[in-house]
């Protein structure tokens, strides 16, 4: 689901805000937490039930997710829990970090690995229908991260639970495109009081960034982007100007697309 796309405009946004309004006016703060990572989930697992871009349903990559945040904030509590820079916590430390390498390679490289073992000893293996599952990239270094703190002793002090944690990994205005966050960065404005009430003030401002960052994405980046095809696709016959006209356009458009999509998940948190 992408921020610029209709079901979220109209759909996931529109609900997401009222169910946001509804429990902050009964003052269900933790309702408000829990309902922010159930929305979340759901705009993650959007792309794997429906599959818009039709890759193919990969439902298996929701529980992927959801087995990657449990296990990860279960290793980082045995970390928090175990004297700062012993030998258990570095142990664990590096049993969560191969174990979350080992998913990134395995989704990544695997075919990689196979096509190169097929052409060594002429063999045939293949691993059919392996889609990257969306935004491992992101929510695996943050968690990676999440683990080198707890092993600082970081967390210490910290009384993060389960949900708290899912929100941080899985929070949808960050999830899909990054970027790779700090516990002490995030977590400490999701607990924030203030921020579970509803404001009229935060809304605006937030409708602000999130139509700001729109423009940027439908009026240039993708107006820029057939003349970008166009000249990609006739390098061949380019001139002089053609060859600079097509640079910068691709320049602005690249810039353009990553800034709006920054603003419109800033107005979104």
């Amino acid at each position: 689901m992408l921020f610029n796309s209709t079901i979220f405009i109209l759909g996931f946004l529109p609900l997401t805000l009222l169910g946001f309004w509804g429990l902050s006016k009964l003052r269900l703060t933790q309702g408000v937490m829990i309902w922010l990572l159930v929305s979340s989930l759901f705009f993650y697992s959007y792309w794997n039930i429906f599959s818009p871009a039709g890759q193919g349903k990969t439902i298996e990559y929701i529980f992927l997710i959801i087995l990657s945040v449990v296990i990860n904030y279960s290793i980082g509590a045995e970390i928090s829990r175990s004297k700062k820079s012993s030998r258990r916590a570095k142990i664990l430390l590096i049993l969560g970090t191969i174990l979350n390498l080992s998913v990134i390679v395995y989704y990544k490289y695997a075919n990689f690995f196979l096509d190169f073992i097929n052409s060594l000893f002429y063999t045939n293996y293949q691993l059919d229908n392996l889609i990257l599952p969306l935004g491992i990239s992101f929510y695996t270094f943050t968690q990676i991260a999440y683990l080198v703190d707890a092993y600082r002793g970081e967390l210490k002090k910290e009384k993060y639970n389960l949900p708290t944690y899912g929100l941080f990994i899985l929070f949808f205005p960050q999830l899909i495109a990054g970027s790779i966050l700090r516990h002490d960065e995030l977590i400490p404005q999701l607990r924030s009081f203030k921020n579970k009430i509803f404001s009229s003030k935060n809304l605006s401002l937030g409708l602000i960034f999130f139509t700001i960052g729109l423009s940027k994405k439908l009026i240039i980046a993708d107006t820029l982007s057939p003349w970008v095809a166009t000249i990609f696709n006739n390098t061949s016959s380019l001139t002089f100007i053609d060859s600079w006209v097509g640079a910068i356009s691709y320049t602005l458009q690249l810039y353009f697309d990553f800034s709006g999509y920054s603003d419109m998940a800033i107005g979104l948190g």
